[in-house]
């Protein structure tokens, strides 16, 4: 769909991702600039056990603590010493950020490490296969004959999930290729964290921008670009190295009289997407309203 165009741009701190049909803004997603903590693995420093709410606090940072349930313990993995079903404040702790602080609440941290591709994801303390629900009998079925002669490949304490992209694929092959791919790379971070120092970070999820561009179905945008030089260069970077997840072609928009934001009008389409009142193809228009109890369409 070449009049499809996938337009990314920085405005007020934050990245907006905009899926353009023509002049039409079909969908569009922001994120704060400085990006989000959510999936990134640190070695923490355990500060405090409380044992009242069954949870312990642990820095990822020096003054950065978050919130870790004792119940997540199972695949705790201590680089100060070996794991014997205790933890103690002044361990040092691989977790993984599993929901960033809100408001009064601190992020939320794991043991149970886990990365995540197109095709599949890959995750300790979880043994076994699993499927998206939204794959048919039939897939699944395909899907596990492809990977049966695999299964020793997978480490003990190792399991993986297979992703609803996977739905379209004819060859299994680069669903397994990802696979063998963050099964080594989640060995591998566990291995390293032994000789690493507190508060490293051991692995940096991608930006959202750049998953969600990963994760669109073939065919849902043309082009994809850009006006910003290092948005570009990370979008090429990531292309290179993960071929296989065919992103379409990128280009860097330079012009200093006239900003993507503003060839776009994306103040004005933002302002008319978020209206109350929405106008269809048709000549008829939609009125959502929300309310305290729920959100009213009304159809005209």
């Amino acid at each position: 769909m070449k009049e499809r165009k996938y337009i990314i741009l920085r405005k007020n701190n934050q990245i907006l991702s905009l899926l353009f049909h023509g002049n039409r803004l079909l969908h569009v997603n922001a994120e704060d600039e400085k990006g989000s903590y959510v999936g990134n693995i640190y070695i923490a420093k355990v500060k405090n056990i409380s044992t009242n709410i069954n949870a312990a606090f642990v820095e990822i940072e020096p003054g950065f603590a978050c919130f870790l349930a004792l119940n997540e313990m199972k695949n705790a993995i201590l680089t100060n010493r070996s794991y014997d079903g205790r933890l103690l404040a002044g361990d040092e702790i691989v977790v993984q950020i599993s929901k960033d602080a809100v408001k009064t609440k601190q992020p939320v941290a794991t043991c149970a490490l886990s990365l995540s591709g197109k095709y599949c994801a890959i995750s300790l303390g979880k043994p076994g296969i699993a499927y998206s629900s939204k794959l048919s009998l039939k897939v699944k079925t395909r899907i596990g004959e492809a990977m049966k002669k695999e299964i020793a490949f997978i480490p003990e304490g190792m399991g993986t999930v297979i992703r609803t992209n996977a739905k379209d694929l004819e060859d299994y092959s680069p669903l397994i290729e990802e696979w063998k791919e963050m099964i080594a790379h989640l060995k591998e971070l566990t291995e390293v964290s032994e000789h690493r120092t507190c508060y490293s970070l051991l692995y940096k999820r991608p930006p959202e921008y750049l998953i969600r561009l990963r994760d669109m179905y073939a065919g849902q945008y043309g082009e994809i670009v850009t006006d910003e030089e290092d948005i570009y260069e990370e979008i090429i970077e990531y292309s290179r190295k993960h071929s296989d997840f065919g992103l379409q072609e990128v280009r860097l928009y330079k012009d200093n009289m006239l900003s993507l934001y503003k060839l776009y009008s994306v103040e004005t389409r933002l302002r008319e997407a978020l209206d109350k009142k929405v106008w269809l193809k048709s000549g008829g228009y939609l009125i959502i309203e929300p309310t305290e109890a729920l959100t009213v369409i009304d159809v005209n």
